[in-house]
């Protein structure tokens, strides 16, 4: 079973806790508006993981952090939790 998780909320999540808006990560990434609004707003939950590396780097965390965290938000597409299918 595949299940997604909510990448998009967790980098929310860190870059309001550092006082970063969309726009900071963007140029910090050198991603473009539209393709991190969709991130953003968890509308894209298939990217890169150099995509992934370079929001992380914007962010000042490590890829690692922002995967862990996202883990525990299931994508609004899929209602199961990561957590509950590893057992």
């Amino acid at each position: 079973m595949e299940v997604t998780v909510d990448i998009g909320r967790a980098i929310r999540e860190i870059a309001e806790s550092r006082g970063l808006k969309q726009v900071d990560i963007c140029e910090r990434a050198g991603i473009s508006d539209a393709h991190m609004s969709q991130i953003w707003r968890s509308k894209k939950y298939d990217m890169y993981a150099s995509v992934l590396y370079k929001i992380s780097l914007a962010l000042g965390v490590d890829a690692n952090d922002v995967f862990e965290l996202a883990c525990k938000y299931p994508h609004p597409k899929d209602p199961k939790p990561m957590h509950d299918t590893e057992h």
